[in-house]
């Protein structure tokens, strides 16, 4: 290496320190280092690292001077703390496992006062994150003495982990939130199970959870004494521990959220739903109420226990078998407001309707209560009714009408009843209906999804369950459109009949029809009095399929049109045997507004006259969006192919 002494030449005269190193680099061998041993070369190394970091100072006084001149530095600290802690807490609920400490960085990296402002506060550090070890103790120790939240939801315990939970759990009476998978065998829990049995004086909420796999599946268990001095809990999330109903946690007033799911109850034979009864009465104040197969199906001697009132329940949620789903809401008295999703199971259809009964009683707010509740029941404007394979029914009721597309957890009730494997009679399925329409109050329904298998619903059935319905305007139907046009057609009988109609050559059904009953007048409307739209959904209305359905549809609305109560909006959608230019011609002469997937229909579209047959063959372009593949390009020459065989399986389109 080559030094140049011309740009060195003021170097001694700046510092006496430094004579030596210029002589150096002024000699005849200018390619020669200076020694690095060389008393005088460190010194005067050292003179210069020292210069270097005098002026790294200064820049960075003056970058902190610079600093305050933004908005930001403005802010008073306490201010400038919520919103790191805004940013923390959005963090932890977007980032999974070893994103979790990225806000460190985002907060505590950027500049010296914000470094200040976050150290200096408390709270910031208060949930501790276990994901690395080291860093949950000094978290713990930056929090100082500030309520915790301690978080653990990592699938596998490593003794570092397992040992810097066991350091946060001796500051139990710090936590405020308490977060754990047990993820780790029964025998190395026992200093975190020991610790719950702590004074807790700061807890609201607990979450305690089991993942092991068979065979450490409900081998853990909580203590009897866990957090029996806890006076601020609020909230009691238990999945997949074993535990008694007489334990400590189950006998604070101020709990206001309690879920258990999937906990197994020991001893099994010692459990009784008295005892489980025993608990909610000492929770008076709850609020939210979620349990899934945790119901115990054992009673007292005696048979007669209590009846449990739970005034500011506001959310149930039950998944238990039909027998246990009913002991447990005739025990139980609650507001007609609250929320309701059940889950049941049931080996007899004839176990849903006192079910259903309970449910709807509840409601109506006709229990037998010892208060009553100063909000009146919701309204039901609006239904879903859906069956799942002929075994399972779903019931959902909202509150308000549907605007947009809505899943079930907006629903007031949700009912999802799985019956037995086998086909269910026509019979049941129809009581199952009647008891849906007679235990709840639709009054004042608007919208109505009915999802049903074909044939599985008598006319009469529909007509005295929902015809009376005086506000529903709106009907969504699939699979038994057939029942539905019979039920809203008018029945005429014992009344004058109108003049039979002759369809002349080249008329429609519907232009002849009016002219022949200029001169008849219908009487008044008697069944679904305020039905303006109707929706197909998912119907097959080919004439192969379902002989008629096309016509006895047609009839139905123009009836409805000829009595002064038309309905005027027929949507179809991925619906078959409608696509044909006749079929949507006959359609739009007897309703206002037709749209077909999402088409709007015009009844002045021409029709196409070799296009009158509505049935639809193996051709469609429905099934088929290119014919080409089924021509020679696609087989060997030498492939023996009969295309005749190859749609033998579309037979029944014949």
């Amino acid at each position: 290496m080559n030094f140049n002494p011309a740009s060195t030449a003021g170097l001694a005269g700046l510092y006496p320190e430094r004579i030596h190193l210029a002589c150096l680099m002024k000699s005849e061998k200018p390619y020669e280092i200076p020694f690095d041993g060389d008393e005088f070369t460190r010194a005067a190394r050292e003179t210069i690292d020292c210069d270097i970091n005098k002026l790294q100072e200064k820049i960075y006084s003056l970058r902190r001077d610079r600093n305050k001149l933004s908005s930001t530095s403005l802010l008073p600290p306490e201010v400038l703390s919520k919103i790191f802690i805004f940013i923390r807490d959005g963090v932890l609920s977007d980032t999974y496992h070893r994103g979790q400490l990225q806000w460190i960085r985002a907060i505590a990296h950027v500049c010296h006062h914000w470094r200040e402002v976050s150290l200096d506060c408390p709270t910031l550090w208060s949930v501790l994150v276990f994901t690395r070890p080291d860093m949950a103790q000094e978290m713990m120790s930056r929090s100082k003495m500030a309520a915790l939240t301690i978080r653990s939801v990592t699938g596998s315990w490593t003794p570092r982990l397992l040992e810097q939970l066991e350091n946060a759990m001796a500051q139990v009476s710090r936590i405020r939130v308490l977060h754990l998978v047990l993820a780790a065998h029964p025998d190395r829990l026992t200093n975190i199970f020991t610790s719950l049995s702590q004074p807790a004086l700061l807890l609201e909420k607990v979450t305690l959870c089991d993942t092991s796999y068979p065979p450490y599946h409900n081998q853990k268990g909580l203590p009897d004494n866990t957090f029996s001095d806890a006076p601020r809990l609020q909230n009691i999330d238990i999945d997949c521990l074993k535990f008694t109903w007489q334990a400590s946690i189950f006998k604070h007033p101020t709990v206001t959220t309690l879920r258990l799911k999937n906990a197994r109850v020991y001893p099994d034979e010692a459990s009784t739903f008295g005892q489980m009864m025993d608990a909610f009465a000492n929770m008076p104040n709850l609020r939210t109420l979620d349990l899934t197969s945790v119901i115990p199906a054992h009673t007292t001697a005696s048979g007669n226990e209590g009846i449990v009132q739970l005034n500011f329940l506001e959310n149930l949620s039950i998944d238990a078998r039909a027998p246990e789903c009913i002991l447990f809401l005739r025990s139980l008295r609650y507001p007609p407001h609250t929320k309701i999703s059940l889950s049941s199971s049931s080996s007899n259809f004839e176990e849903w309707s006192p079910l259903i009964s309970l449910i709807g009683q509840a409601m109506r707010g006709t229990q037998d209560t010892q208060t009553r509740s100063p909000r009146p029941p919701h309204p039901i404007t609006e239904a879903k009714i859906h069956q799942n394979y002929a075994t399972s029914v779903t019931v959902a009721l909202f509150d308000k009408p549907m605007r947009t597309p809505r899943s079930l957890s907006h629903s007031l009730v949700t009912l999802q009843l799985h019956g037995p494997g086998d086909h269910v009679a026509l019979s049941a399925q129809d009581r199952l209906l009647k008891d849906i329409f007679n235990s709840f109050d639709f009054s004042a329904l608007e919208n109505l999804e009915l999802c049903w298998s074909p044939g599985f619903h008598q006319p009469t059935t529909l007509r005295e369950s929902i015809g009376n319905l005086s506000n529903l305007k709106h009907i969504r139907i699939s699979g038994c459109l057939s029942s539905l046009c019979h039920a809203i057609k008018e029945s005429l009988e014992g009344r004058e009949a109108p003049p039979p109609v002759e369809l002349p050559q080249g008329r429609t059904r519907s232009s002849a029809r009016r002219r022949r009953l200029l001169q008849y007048t219908f009487p008044s409307i008697t069944v679904f009095p305020s039905l303006q739209t109707l929706s197909i959904d998912e119907t097959d209305l080919r004439e192969s399929q379902a002989p008629g359905i096309v016509d006895a549809l047609i009839d139905m609305l123009m009836q409805r049109s000829d009595m002064n109560a038309p309905i005027e909006k027929l949507f179809f959608e991925n619906c078959r045997g409608v696509r044909s230019s006749y079929q949507r011609r006959r359609l739009a002469e007897v309703v206002v507004d037709l749209e077909i997937d999402q088409e709007v229909i015009d009844v002045t579209d021409p029709v196409d006259e070799d296009d009158v047959d509505d049935e639809e063959s193996e051709y469609s372009e429905d099934d088929y969006d290119d014919e080409d593949q089924y021509s020679d390009d696609y087989y060997d020459d030498g492939f023996d192919y009969d295309i005749d065989d190859a749609f033998g399986w579309f037979g029944f389109y014949h």
